[in-house]
């Protein structure tokens, strides 16, 4: 027993000390360098390959003297690559790495092209662990002694020491995981999960780095490495580049902080790190106060250093001052900005310094003059482009803004207005100049060592401006606009909103003060106890003061929650009795409400004019006087009410109208009292006002002070329109207190171009109506300045001969339905014809004296040129060789599948881009790319035809070839697998084959594919359908091609027949015959068909109740219809009607599958009618599996009696798509498709959601939530139902800082904004220019909407939403703005996303 157990400890100790053996390093024996450009530009050696080089995604093959064969390159894709070289592809990872030494890692990074570097690191593959190092050796890492060295996979826990890295992801900081991790080492990445990128210290271990390159970095002072942990490896990142970053030492690691202007977010740090292919250094920083660059554009944070240890903080108190940052490279080589508060020790001769305006911890660069040196009498000019230089004298040139120009005089400051005078600026104050194009200055010089422009007031949207009028000093009491020396402006971004911009009013200038508007100062706080002895109004409240002009506590009457004109009498403080004649005529007050967009309530202003009541007539006149008017003389005053007609004197006379239906009419001023007080009449005068715009509505005459704009009027009524003006005879300009100039008035007879619309202008007097078309095409107009306040009017010039570019100026449009757009091109002009006009789009024609060899760029991105060469024309598109473009044709030519040029040179003398290209198909000649007409059946080679889709042309087909489909592929005449063309004598070629899948295909033999998201069957003509699945025991795959009805996802209806007939059906009166789809009801008829779900109910008439018709079904899974046979060329065509019936068939099979009715040609359908007849029941499910039936070989499965009749039947949900067929279409979570434009055409695909969260990594991308119901029980209560739950579908829209993003149910239908990323810019078309687009969002789909507009320029966006639905969502019309919760008439700016937005592609402005 004794030596039983010495035995058995011998045997653990012997145990205890085996461990796995190491395998020995191997040599990589690969051969591979990066190619030279010279080595890859001609592969034509036909000798052995013996090794390889690469170049961005491709890997080349060389012979043993290094020259490139002819073996075709492999492409890599983007990611990292583990490749194997013995068998020239990727290796399999699911195991162990087999040809160890001919492994080499690749790490390629996409961005307009894919590009690859060789790299290296470790590698997981299943259970094994690989080092594939930079020292040339490759092994197996295998369970060992613990390795703690920094960057080395520890074999005792098979993670990377990182010790004293930095993870590049800010959501980690504060992390207790993270630093466990750094304590621990990282776990690689699994495959598909996020990656993360490592800052780890340098070491000489020959895995990330040779020995050599270890040497070169530490020689550069580069003290860390970049790792890639993603997908199960753990790479040197030699991509990552960073200018500088910030990081803060947290305990023993550094992380990054992900600083922007969007979510700085009040992090320190207290370090610098940049990093050049990978290789990075950290520095530390020094005490001071910064500005840190992160992103071109945006304002920099403001930070201060300071303390023991440094630390950097966002200094989050308001600063708002103009500032001067020193610009200096520190040792360590990194550009700081450093703020200079001492100013006399400033030297611009030999430092660089600029100034930055900073408000709320934000600094903008901004331009100005400052004061320097000894005693602050030396000045610096700066500009916003340049450092500061010394000013020693006068500036002649000044710094130019947005609507003048500042000056330093050489003793003191200008600012002159363009076309303006020179105005005196002083220190102390702040001052505001608008030019006559609305375009502003916000000029700084409180501080008077600095006069510089403001940058900020453009981001306050929609605030207002006070100013004296004869100073342009900003505030100091201009801001209580309580007279008429202030003006008050209305900023709307880069200009000001000259419709809404005013002279303020001196309440006393009115008689009866009884009335005011309020001060918002007076209603802030309404505690008086005394009388009330007079009132003002604000918004749509009345509100008592007492005889000091204090607000009292009684509470504000409303005027009226509703729009209109509201007669209220002051005695009994509400609205008058208007039955009869009005008493207290001296209290009666007019109010004029309306529903103000920008605020979202009733607003209400004072106002005058006439009332009538009853049969009594009064003017309530805005000098005070309140009176009857009675019958009497005529009085035929423009303005004034007749006393011998009661009719306004507008034209022939305007009775009261005595709805609210209301109309506008204009008037000239009149200094009579009733409408104006004689103040506001004089400030109508000096505002170059000429007339006023009086409503009349409602038994009233007033003056319509709530509404600004543009109007179009013909004889002196406005024309109300939502649509484009027909005609008219001026155009006016009102801002919003009813003031109004004429902007038009044509005095002469033509065709004008007045805002983009076609008009011709002729009678006595002048009357301009709608061009009916005639002038359709190119045209010049002459331009002519209006008022040089940037109103022009064109004037179409019918005879180029006359034209004078020297002298006039001129502009290209493209015409059509009195459409007008600018264009781009070239006209012929002048005597003979003989002189060339160069014409920019949106810009006057010039002189065009030689060859122009920059040329006029196309209209779409594609990088094409018109040119004049001299003595003709060309055009060039990418890199192609020019094409002349002669005389008397038109042009069409596109690249690669969307974007399109059209050139037109119908005109002899115009040559230029058109921008009407029609909606149907074009025909051109493939060699010329003139455009041709009269070849419709495209019967020929030499033509291509395009169609336009949705605003973009696409190929009809690569040529205009004739295509077939019946290639004698096997005995029974099916297609196998492929699609083949056929040559034109009809014999087979295999020149083009297309791979097919089951189920009932939509074919296209146009464009030569499958249409797997049918919208449209816009190459009806040569749509094909094809039945293909698996039959058989063996499971052969067959297609045959079939016929029968399509309807498309836009609820359209197609007849694919086998008569060779292919139509549209139309909604119609019903047809009841059998087998033929009802276009009363869109249902299949099939009244005597036995269903393949359901009973032979009647054995003796074969026959269930379908009376009713089938209708389509969007389901995958098929059912199948017995239908009797019937010669209607539908299904079947009379050929092989009659074959069937000949060999006594009575029925046929249809198959309805995916939104088609089609025959099932591939049923062995004779076996199964005579199971069905001689069985009293059977259930046959939907085509779902594939077995081998009882009897027969096909494709069905069936089930029980109970099992079919337990199914749930499933609802059907159209899918609405609105515009367009880009993004998601959704039928369920499991049976989802992805729609996006590839090169040529728009590819729609299956999609599956892998994502369960909105992360900045998935923008752009679906995913699903599981969230249980409330029926779930916690672990300790009994459980009584069962738990379920229910999967969510959302998409994430944007994320920073924090998650954006929409569930697709009904209440969230909307239209959204979706950010930027690598899914968006694929899907949609983003990108860093245009970095948002426009969705359209409901349950079941996702798209883009090229055709949304508000009417405005500008498409606002509530960031922050009212919901967690509603956050990115376009706001409309009555949608409420985001405002403060404690002060709701305060906007919430930041929340605002304002975007400028072209085919639903956008950018903030």
């Amino acid at each position: 027993m004794l030596g039983m157990k010495i035995l058995s400890l011998v045997v653990v100790l012997l145990l205890s000390n085996i461990r796995p053996t190491k395998a020995d390093p191997v040599t990589v024996t690969t051969d591979l360098t990066e190619c030279s450009s010279a080595t890859i530009q001609n592969c034509n050696s036909t000798k052995t390959a013996s090794k390889y080089c690469y170049k961005d995604d491709k890997i080349f093959t060389l012979d043993e003297d290094g020259a490139c064969t002819i073996e075709e390159a492999i492409t890599l894709t983007a990611g990292i690559k583990i490749f194997d070289f013995t068998t020239k592809a990727e290796a399999v990872t699911t195991g162990a790495l087999e040809n160890l030494a001919s492994i080499v890692l690749f790490n390629c990074v996409e961005s307009d092209i894919v590009t690859c570097k060789r790299t290296y690191g470790y590698v997981k593959t299943g259970t094994n662990y690989y080092s594939i190092g930079a020292n040339g050796k490759n092994e197996e890492v295998v369970a060992g002694p613990a390795d703690t060295s920094a960057g080395v996979l520890n074999p005792a826990t098979f993670k990377l020491n990182v010790s004293g890295a930095s993870k590049l992801v800010s959501a980690m900081l504060d992390s207790d995981v993270f630093e466990e991790n750094v304590k621990n080492g990282f776990d690689f990445v699994v495959s598909g999960g996020i990656a993360s990128v490592y800052l780890v210290e340098l070491a000489d271990n020959g895995i990330f780095l040779s020995t050599e390159d270890y040497n070169t970095a530490k020689t550069a002072s580069k003290t860390h490495i970049a790792i890639n942990a993603v997908g199960n490896v753990f790479v040197f990142d030699n991509t990552y580049e960073k200018e500088i970053e910030c990081a803060l030492h947290y305990t023993s690691s550094f992380l990054k902080l992900d600083i922007k202007y969007e979510s700085a977010n009040s992090r320190p740090f207290d370090s610098l790190y940049s990093c050049t292919n990978g290789l990075c250094k950290i520095s530390s920083v020094k005490a001071g106060k910064y500005v840190f660059k992160y992103t071109v554009g945006y304002p920099l944070d403001f930070y201060v250093c300071e303390g023991d240890p440094i630390i950097c903080k966002y200094e989050d108190e308001a600063i708002d001052d103009i500032n001067v940052f020193k610009e200096y490279i520190d040792e360590n080589g990194y550009t700081l900005f450093k703020l200079i508060e001492n100013l006399d020790s400033l030297d611009p001769e030999n430092e660089k310094y600029q100034i930055y305006h900073c408000k709320n911890s934000y600094c903008d660069r901004t331009s100005g003059y400052m004061n320097y040196g000894k005693d602050l009498v030396n000045t610096c000019k700066c500009t916003e482009n340049d450092n500061c230089t010394v000013q020693s004298g006068t500036d002649e040139t000044g710094l130019t803004g947005n609507a003048g120009t500042l000056k330093y005089s050489g003793s003191g400051f200008t600012y002159t207005a363009k076309g303006g005078e020179p105005k005196d600026i002083t220190s102390e104050n702040d001052y505001f100049f608008v030019d006559s194009n609305s375009n502003y200055d916000y000029i700084l010089f409180r501080n008077a060592n600095f006069v510089a422009f403001e940058k900020y007031v453009k981001k306050n949207w929609n605030s207002s401006i006070y100013i004296t009028i004869s100073t342009n000093v900003v505030g100091k009491g201009a801001e209580n606009c309580n007279s008429n020396i202030y003006y008050r402006y209305v900023i709307d971004y880069t200009k000001i909103n000259s419709y809404y911009s005013v002279v303020c009013k001196n309440p006393e200038a009115t008689t009866g003060n009884f009335l005011t508007e309020c001060e918002n100062a007076t209603i802030k706080s309404c505690s008086s106890g005394k009388e009330a002895s007079k009132y003002c109004y604000k918004d749509n409240k009345i509100y008592s003061l007492d005889d000091d002009g204090a607000c009292t506590t009684a509470e504000p009457i409303t005027i009226s929650s509703k729009e209109g004109v509201k007669i209220f009498d002051f005695t009994t403080m509400k609205e008058a009795d208007t039955t009869s004649e009005l008493s207290n005529l001296e209290k009666i007050v007019l109010f004029n409400c309306s529903y103000d967009d920008r605020s979202g309530y009733i607003q209400c202003v004072r106002t005058y004019g006439y009332v009538k009541t009853g049969t009594n007539y009064y003017r309530i006149g805005a000098d005070g006087k309140n009176e009857e008017v009675v019958e009497g003389n005529a009085d035929t005053t423009a303005g004034v009410l007749n006393p011998a007609t009661f009719k306004l004197n507008i034209e022939d006379g305007v009775e009261f109208v005595s709805d609210d239906n209301a109309s506008n009419y204009f008037v000239k001023l009149a200094n009579n009292g009733i409408f104006l007080s004689v103040e506001d009449y004089n400030n109508a005068i000096v505002g170059s006002n000429t007339h006023i715009i009086i409503k009349a509505v409602s038994n009233t005459f007033i003056i319509e002070n709530l509404y600004a704009g543009e109007f179009y009027a013909l004889k002196s009524k406005y024309i109300n329109s939502s649509k484009a003006i027909d005609s008219f005879d001026k155009v006016y300009i009102c801002n919003i207190d009813g003031l109004c100039r004429i902007s038009v008035s044509i005095v002469e007879t033509g065709i004008f171009n007045l805002h983009n619309r076609l008009y011709v202008c002729e009678g006595n007097p002048i009357v301009c109506s709608k061009d009916d078309g005639t002038n359709d095409g190119l045209n010049v107009f002459k331009v002519y300045d209006l008022d040089g306040n940037g109103d022009i009017l064109l004037k179409l010039t019918e005879d180029l001969a006359s034209v004078d570019l020297e002298s006039e100026k001129y502009q290209l449009f493209n015409c059509k339905s009195a459409d007008c757009r600018s264009t781009k091109g070239y006209i012929k002009y002048g005597e003979g014809f003989s002189s060339i006009g160069r014409c920019p789009n949106n810009a006057d024609c010039t002189v065009q004296a030689e060859a122009d060899n920059k040329g006029l760029e196309g209209l779409h991105s594609i990088h094409s040129t018109l040119k004049y060469s001299g003595t003709g024309f060309t055009y060039t598109i990418q890199d192609g060789s020019p094409k002349d473009i002669t005389s008397g044709n038109d042009y069409f030519f596109l690249y690669e599948g969307y974007d399109y040029d059209y050139i037109s040179f119908s005109n002899e003398n115009i040559v230029a881009f058109n921008t009407n290209v029609g909606n149907g198909p074009l025909y051109i000649n493939a060699s010329t790319n003139v455009i041709v007409s009269g070849i419709e059946n495209c019967n020929s080679d030499i033509y291509y035809k395009y169609i336009n889709k949705y605003g973009n042309f696409e190929f009809d087909s690569a040529n205009c070839i004739n295509l077939g489909f019946n290639c004698p592929l096997s005995n029974n005449n099916a297609i196998i697998d492929d699609i083949h063309t056929l040559d034109e004598n009809g014999a087979c070629s295999t020149i083009q084959e297309v791979t097919l899948t089951e189920g009932v295909k939509i074919f296209d033999l146009t464009t030569k594919a499958e249409i797997k998201i049918a919208f449209d069957l816009s190459n009806l003509e040569s749509i094909v359908l094809l039945n293909c699945f698996y039959i058989g025991k063996i499971m052969q795959f067959q297609c045959k091609r079939t016929y029968g009805y399509v309807m498309t996802y836009s609820d359209k209806y197609f007849r694919i027949g086998a008569d060779g007939k292919n139509e549209e059906i139309e909604f119609g009166d019903p047809d009841t015959t059998v087998g033929v789809l009802n276009p009363a009801t869109f249902k299949l008829n099939i009244s005597g068909a036995v269903n393949s779900n359901g009973k032979v109910l009647d054995l003796a008439t074969f026959q269930l109740d379908f009376e009713d018709g089938v209708d389509f079904s969007d389901d995958s899974s098929a059912s199948v219809y017995l239908v009797k046979l019937e010669d209607n060329g539908i299904f079947l065509s009379s050929e092989d009607y009659n074959t069937a019936i000949t060999n006594s068939k009575t029925h046929i099979w249809i198959i309805s599958v995916s939104n088609t009715f089609v025959f099932d040609n591939i049923f062995n359908d004779d076996q199964l009618c005579a199971l069905l007849l001689t069985d009293s029941y059977i259930s046959v499910n939907n085509r779902i599996g594939y077995y081998d039936f009882e009897l027969c070989e096909i494709p069905i499965s069936y089930t029980t009696e109970n099992e079919n009749e337990n199914e749930e039947e499933k609802e059907e949900e159209n899918i609405e798509i609105e515009n367009g067929v880009i993004g998601y279409i959704i039928s369920d979570e499991n049976n989802i498709s992805i729609c996006k434009r590839s090169s040529k055409n728009i590819i729609c695909e299956e999609y599956t959601i892998t994502e369960t969260s909105c992360t900045s990594d998935n923008i752009g991308k679906l995913f699903k939530n599981n969230e249980k119901n409330s029926n779930e029980k916690t672990s300790n209560e009994e459980t009584t139902n069962e738990e379920t739950s229910k999967e969510k579908i959302s998409i994430c829209l944007n994320y920073s800082d924090k998650e954006y993003s929409v569930e697709l149910n009904d209440a969230n239908q909307g239209n959204y904004v979706l950010y930027k990323s690598s899914t968006t810019n694929e899907i949609f078309g983003t990108s860093n220019d245009k970095p948002y687009v426009i969705i359209t969002v409901n349950k079941n789909s996702v798209l883009l909407n090229t055709k949304y507009t508000n009417g405005l320029r500008y498409v606002y966006i509530n960031k922050e939403g009212s919901s967690a639905s509603s956050m990115y969502k376009i706001m409309n019309k009555g949608d409420n703005c985001p405002k403060d919760i404690e002060n709701s008439s305060v906007l919430i700016e930041e929340s605002i996303l304002e975007l400028e937005c072209d085919n639903g592609l956008c950018s903030e402005p």
